[in-house]
């Protein structure tokens, strides 16, 4: 079934299948895209919001921001609102919503993840996070958290671009439909690119060091964030 996509999505679409097209084949790809509803952060809280909206795309009853972010001081996992431990993420999760069931796993491949998104998953992901919101490679010192909603594999045998669950036959090109907390809009983005940004989180950096702000590390520091991601699913 054809989701509903904005016109800034559609073009977001259409730009990545130009870049696998020449003049005699229009490239096309294999998409799916779950239903989920974006959700702004106020504040350094994108792994509460990347929670709210998971919960969210499985049917669990709203928890206001404000309450997540209660629980998570109370456990000792927050301050004003970061979340630098996919284990704690977890925990909150589970502790606010108790039919949840939590992975915590590394990141998957390409097409353990396309499975994981069928079988109607959350799959919440650390990231470094560029200026324009997109996976960049800082050390963790820009750490984000998105959550992927949904992929778009470009196949050159393909020549049309479908929107099923039927699984895809290549891999290699695979991008991802991510939401974050900064942003109404759907992104989309290489998953290699993702990958490999969240396998670079490995401090919490110079700026967030010396702003003057009180974070809440784990003891094990960003190796609680390094190649690692949380499912979320019923």
């Amino acid at each position: 079934m054809t989701p509903t996509i904005s016109a800034v999505l559609e073009n977001r679409v259409s730009c990545v299948l130009d870049k696998f097209s020449t003049e005699e084949h229009r490239c096309g790809a294999i998409a799916f895209l779950r239903n989920v509803k974006p959700l702004l952060q106020n504040g350094p809280q994108c792994g509460l919001v990347a929670l709210q909206m998971a919960a969210s795309s499985l049917g669990l009853p709203m928890i206001g921001i404000e309450q997540i972010h209660r629980l998570a001081k109370e456990k000792g996992f927050t301050n004003r609102g970061e979340m630098f431990s996919v284990e704690w993420l977890n925990e909150l999760a589970l502790a606010i919503w108790p039919t949840l069931q939590g992975t915590i796993r590394d990141m998957p491949t390409a097409e353990e993840l396309s499975e994981l998104l069928k079988n109607e998953c959350a799959v919440l992901v650390p990231y470094d996070c560029d200026k324009n919101n997109e996976p960049v490679i800082r050390n963790g010192n820009t750490a984000h958290w998105c959550i992927v909603v949904g992929y778009l594999c470009c196949d050159l045998n393909e020549s049309e671009l479908v929107w099923s669950k039927q699984k895809p036959t290549c891999f290699d090109n695979m991008y991802v439909f991510c939401l974050h907390g900064k942003s109404r809009h759907f992104a989309l983005w290489k998953y290699a690119d993702l990958f490999e940004s969240n396998a670079n989180l490995n401090e919490i950096g110079e700026k967030r060091r010396t702003d003057g702000e009180i974070y809440i590390l784990p003891c094990e520091g960003f190796a609680a964030l390094k190649r690692k991601c949380l499912i979320l699913h019923l």
